[in-house]
């Protein structure tokens, strides 16, 4: 699913 890399990335982002 896209929409679960995207949620992915922006825990990412949000982590930094």
């Amino acid at each position: 699913n896209q929409d679960e890399l995207i949620l992915q990335q922006q825990r990412s982002i949000e982590k930094e």
